[in-house]
């Protein structure tokens, strides 16, 4: 009895001192936490931002807030804004885990609604004679309008943060509560610290016109995500141009933005420092908002730098959408006469890997994706490679994907894309130019492939024709056989609107295994020559397959082809037309169930395979066909033989009862449930268990002072 009771108040001293433990560790954490309000528009004084932030850079230990609670009739509180003006010295965030949170002012609220930066800003900061100047370690800025006046130099920008790991969310800066810009300046954000992030539905804007300005500037590392580069909240386009990352010193991520841009969107430039970096740019929006219901108009997106020595190991541009590319610069430094546009995307002389994936380039009025390759300085451990898959282009002035690179030293893999409505070529190999097939393919440009035949039932698509042995041919359906080339309308080129499937040819699907050659009769005008273009000749392997169809092609389609060897994809094909055909069959007398057919059909070859005897003939489509007659068929009825299960002995327990077999008895354990309650309960139980035992002291105490001597 005794050792219980002594258990008893052992865990009860236990939970007391545990709890005691929990709540002044709560405790001690909060007052790790200092915070700091702002409750007037002063320059300086106390209840100012500025004495806030002296007092902030003047603590070492824990964490800093500045929050605001300013009255509505401050003397610079005017249509629902409260403007605080300070001086650029004096604002410098010069310690670390610092946060200024503008949300805290009453009526503000952060951003409500995805894709669309609808955050309500309270707190204006009015920088006065420089910039705001971030050069602490973990600090963040919330839901704060951050300008500049009017007559501040140019060349200042409105915030410069040379810290590193800082947040910046959920604001504007360059622009006004107005979204208008109050001044132009070259740059508005320069960035030059480590793993920096903006973010949040943060809009940035309002630099000047002038060619070399930016929005942001990012000399550092970091990440720009969920923001609004170039327009404002309203989703307007605003003056110069997006954002200029100059790599050098590190990995830059640019995520989920809507940019928009005067002559450059984005301008990655590669500097020489030794780093390499990696730069990702997924899943932003280049003249256009989410919904690609607002038009912008964009600049291009430019990879450039001249450092084979220190060129970006990985570029990497994914399921973006580019678009209204309308004042691009023309190309005056490269040898192309048509277009006269910058392209969406180009790269210059500065990766040694680049992945361009599943991105839309729309509405262009230049080249949609250019890699300019030919001043690159290849070395053994930085040969060129491009990727260039599953994009969609369409409404392209210039020519969908060109490539002007060293082809010794590089290697460009094109699949899955999908080109419709482009001026000139799908892809181009020569600037602007049909690159004719070599004997040998000497000249290390792919041989593009040959069909000679295309046929379909609307199930498969059965090809014959010529490609280089080993090379994986991709195959495409489009309903355009014309475009320009040099300015001039050519017939029998298309580019591949809709990807179909591919094969390898001389593969198990390939039937054809001989060799042949092609060259150009001069009367034939189908598949060999174009208006005077010489399409080229070879000799090489023969191919002969079956695709399957996941739909039926519309009437009036044509096939062409890209091939894939030695990790480099050729141009589009000539494209052919498919013949559509239907197969008829000539009648055959019934059978009666009940008798045996007297002949088997012999298969025999047919246009997609085999086909039943008689050999069907092929006829066009549009040609009435016979109904073959149905031939029933004798089912054979075969019995079905019942396995009965062996019963299995069950041991019999008196007074239970057997499980019947295959049915076995569900046992509900309740003692999880039991535990579940005694913890629920073990407070309760230990509240009486300590007034039983208090009863007990009593009792025991008043006994003994009764005790009668």
């Amino acid at each position: 009895m005794f050792r219980t009771i002594q258990f008893k108040n052992n865990l009860i001293i236990f939970l007391a001192v545990l709890s005691i433990h929990i709540y002044g560790a709560s405790k001690i954490q909060a007052q790790q936490i200092t915070t700091y309000t702002v409750t007037n528009t002063n320059t300086d004084g106390e209840g100012s931002l500025q004495k806030a932030i002296a007092t902030s850079n003047t603590l070492t230990e824990g964490e800093k807030r500045i929050t605001f609670a300013i009255p509505d009739t401050d003397p610079n509180y005017q249509n629902g804004v409260w403007t605080i003006s300070i001086e650029s010295t004096q604002s410098a965030i010069l310690n670390n885990n610092i946060t200024v949170d503008g949300f805290s002012q009453q009526g503000s609220s952060p951003n409500q609604t995805p894709h669309k930066p609808d955050q309500v800003l309270k707190i204006a900061i009015n920088i006065l004679n420089g910039s705001w100047n971030i050069q602490g370690n973990n600090n963040t800025l919330r839901g704060l309008d951050i300008i500049t006046p009017v007559n501040t130099d140019s060349s200042i920008p409105n915030l410069i943060i040379t810290g590193d790991s800082n947040i910046i969310s959920d604001s504007f800066i360059g622009i006004n509560s107005t979204q208008e810009c109050p001044r132009n300046p070259d740059k508005v954000v320069i960035v030059t610290g480590k793993n920096n992030i903006i973010q949040s539905s943060t809009a940035i804007g309002c630099a000047s016109n002038v060619s070399g300005n930016y929005s942001i500037e990012m000399n550092g590392t970091g990440t720009i995500r969920n923001s609004y580069i170039n327009t404002n909240a309203h989703l307007e386009k605003l003056s110069g141009n997006g954002i200029l990352v100059n790599a050098e010193e590190g990995d830059v991520y640019i995520e989920n933005n809507i940019i928009s841009g005067n002559s450059d969107s984005l301008l990655i430039n590669s500097v020489s420092t030794g780093t390499q970096p990696t730069i990702q740019i997924t899943n932003n929006f280049f003249g256009t908002n989410f919904s690609r219901s607002a038009i912008l108009n964009t600049g291009q997106i430019y990879i450039t730098g001249n450092y084979p020595d220190n060129p970006i190991t990985s570029f990497s541009f994914t399921d973006n959408v580019i678009t209204n590319n309308t004042s691009g610069e023309p190309l005056e430094n490269f040898p192309l006469s048509y277009p006269s546009e910058m392209p969406g995307v180009l790269i210059l002389n500065s990766v040694v890997q680049a992945t361009i994936s599943n991105n839309s380039f729309i509405h262009l009025y230049g080249h949609a994706f250019f890699l300019y390759a030919d001043d690159y300085i290849p070395t053994e451990q930085n040969t060129l490679f491009v990727s260039v898959s599953k994009n969609t282009f369409s409404d392209i002035r210039g020519s969908a994907m060109v490539f002007y690179e060293p082809v010794s030293k590089s290697k460009t893999v094109l699949s899955e894309n999908t080109v419709a409505n482009t001026a000139l070529l799908g892809i181009d190999r020569e600037l602007n130019e049909l690159t004719a097939n070599d004997e040998g393919d000497v000249d290390q440009i792919t041989n593009f492939p040959i069909i000679t035949n295309a046929t379909t039932d609307g199930k498969i698509l059965n090809l014959e024709g010529f490609s280089r042995a080993g090379s994986k041919v991709e195959v495409y359906s489009t309903t355009n056989s014309t475009l320009f080339v040099s300015g001039e309308l050519r017939s029998g080129f298309a580019s591949g609107q809709q990807f179909i499937g591919s094969f390898v040819e001389g593969s198990a699907e390939d039937t054809d295994s001989s060799v042949g050659y092609y060259i150009i009769p001069p009367s034939d005008t189908d598949w060999t020559t174009y208006k005077g273009i010489y399409v080229g000749r070879d000799t090489t392997e023969k191919f002969k397959v079956a695709l399957p169809l996941s739909q039926p092609l519309a009437i009036g389609s044509y096939i062409t082809t890209t091939a894939t060897l030695n990790s480099t994809t050729s141009e589009f094909s000539p494209s052919k037309p498919v013949i559509l055909y239907s197969i008829t069959l000539t009648s055959t007398p019934s059978i009666a169930p009940s008798q045996s057919p007297s002949s088997t059909p012999t298969p025999t070859p047919g246009p997609t395979g085999i086909q039943p005897s008689p050999t069907p003939s092929v006829t066009p489509y549009a040609v009435p066909t016979l109904k073959p007659t149905l031939i029933p068929i004798q089912r054979t009825v075969v019995p079905t033989t019942t396995i009965k299960p062996t019963p299995t002995s069950i041991p019999v327990v008196l007074g239970a009862t057997a499980p019947t077999q295959n049915q076995p008895t569900l046992v509900k354990d309740y003692r999880n449930y039991f535990y579940f309650l005694l913890l629920l309960l073990l407070p309760v139980l230990i509240y009486f268990l300590r007034k039983m035992l208090k009863q007990f002291m009593t009792k025991h105490n008043s006994d003994t002072n009764n005790i009668i001597v």
